[in-house]
């Protein structure tokens, strides 16, 4: 993402500093709206002429947000009028970090300790296999002795996610978390972690359990970004493959965590939910059958390029 940022970037201030000079203020502002609207035009009909679909999603976010950006850095460079563009560039920056970078709290980081712990403490009367993933999710959304959930449902979920993140995820999003994990723990969850499966698949209940962590940590937006951006390296050669499964996996784990933390309501109805037994299938479709261990060449031919509709 970053890169695709930097390359849009350059084109747009490449752009910008090649336009004409003019010295009403009117003709400016008209540079400044037209010209990245003809750059974000022309780079749609390439894209167009390449895939045969319209630009969509995270891919075409980013670039268009850099071409707007590159063109008003570039325009900035030729009227030497640097400050309305450094006024604009942090107040973005800042709303962007409020927005995309979130937040974990101390109190809800102490909250998922313990929620860690207890889970697992009760490692070994987990089931094996499919059914494992519901008791997971059931026991780290039951209260904590004395938590008050009834004030403060929101933060009860967030830290249950956050645990499923770092138990059935990545042990090393507690770093990220800022998280202390001791070795007796940590031996514990990898307890936890192992026959847990989705389908019979021991990989996709780790993408579910880590993109839906990293979207209460983060946002779904850099959720999405990362599980994409995951697939499309394995693609290339050395890789894994490109799989949908895995991809579906990351997409659902975000929606999980979207309907447990969206509104208070919905927080305390997913926690009665999870209370109840209920089948793997309500996570994850229990007849998915996707492309799987694609290269690049191969998902092209079959998908076509990573942003088309299909």
């Amino acid at each position: 993402i970053g890169f695709q940022a930097l390359y849009y970037g350059l084109i747009g201030g490449l752009t910008g500093v090649s336009l004409t000079r003019f010295g009403s203020r009117r003709a400016r502002l008209v540079q400044l709206a037209l010209a990245p609207l003809a750059l974000v035009s022309l780079r749609s009909l390439v894209y167009m002429l390449n895939s045969g679909d319209f630009p969509v999603g995270t891919n075409s976010a980013v670039a268009i947000t850099a071409c707007f950006f590159g063109v008003a850095a570039g325009v900035a460079l030729l009227y030497r009028q640097w400050q309305p563009l450094l006024i604009v560039t942090a107040v973005t920056g800042l709303i962007g970090a409020w927005t995309f970078l979130g937040g974990i709290s101390n109190v809800t980081r102490k909250a998922t300790l313990e929620r860690l712990q207890r889970l697992g403490a009760s490692a070994s009367q987990l089931p094996n296999g499919d059914e494992r993933l519901p008791a997971i999710i059931k026991n780290l959304f039951a209260p904590l002795q004395g938590e008050n959930t009834s004030a403060d449902r929101l933060a009860a979920n967030r830290s249950a996610i956050l645990a499923m993140g770092i138990a059935v995820g990545d042990e090393s999003f507690a770093k990220f978390a800022r998280i202390q994990i001791d070795g007796s723990l940590l031996q514990q969850l990898l307890q936890v972690r192992n026959g847990t499966t989705l389908n019979g698949r021991a990989d996709w209940p780790r993408h579910f359990a880590l993109s839906s962590a990293i979207a209460v940590a983060t946002h779904p937006f850099v959720s999405n970004a990362s599980g994409l951006l995951k697939e499309e390296l394995d693609s290339l050669s050395g890789g894994s493959g490109f799989s949908f499964g895995e991809l579906l996996a990351d997409r659902a784990g975000i929606r999980f965590a979207n309907a447990a933390t969206r509104s208070r309501d919905s927080a305390q109805a997913f926690a009665e939910r999870a209370a109840t037994d209920f089948p793997a299938a309500v996570l994850y479709p229990a007849q998915a059958d996707f492309p799987e261990t694609l290269n690049a060449e191969e998902l092209r031919q079959t998908i076509g390029l990573v942003g088309r509709q299909r």
